[in-house]
């Protein structure tokens, strides 16, 4: 980087820290998402808002080889977080097909969402009904809503 360059830098940096913290992000947060973008900008030794989609790439395909899945997951959301509040650009997000080895993406269709208890519980039942699906036992006895009463005689 030329002296222009690494003003320009220099102040992004400011203003990454700056907007972390009047968002109220935590030290250690600041800390890791502010080490994410320094070490973009050493590495690839531009500005970071120079930075395109093929640098990021290159940069989190070199990274995932020799960092952990959880700095790679938090140099994500910082460089994030810096395209979103100081770049004010849209982060053009290339890592959500990578995954580390052994890991398979499970896409959340919107059936089995937390707020979506009740349908699931449902499905579970009629799984259940049908002798496909056995839930492990409780102390519980679950009444059959489909058996007939006690009390009731069919005559």
């Amino acid at each position: 980087m030329n002296k222009a360059q690494q003003h320009r830098s220099d102040y992004l940096y400011e203003q990454h820290l700056t907007h972390l913290t009047l968002q109220g992000k935590r030290p250690a947060t600041i800390d890791a998402y502010s080490r994410a973008l320094r070490r973009i900008t050493h590495q690839l030794d531009k500005s970071p808002d120079t930075l395109t989609t093929d640098d990021l790439k290159r940069y989190f395909t070199q990274l995932i080889k020799t960092h952990s899945w959880s700095t790679v997951k938090i140099d994500r959301n910082g460089l994030q977080f810096f395209f979103k509040h100081v770049l004010q650009r849209d982060w053009e997000w290339i890592l959500q097909h990578v995954l580390p080895k052994g890991f398979r993406r499970v896409r959340d269709y919107g059936l089995f969402r937390g707020h979506e208890k009740k349908r699931l519980q449902a499905i579970q039942f009629m799984f259940m009904l049908t002798g496909q699906l056995t839930l492990p036992s409780t102390n519980k006895t679950v009444p059959n809503p489909f058996a007939p009463a006690a009390n009731m005689s069919c005559n």
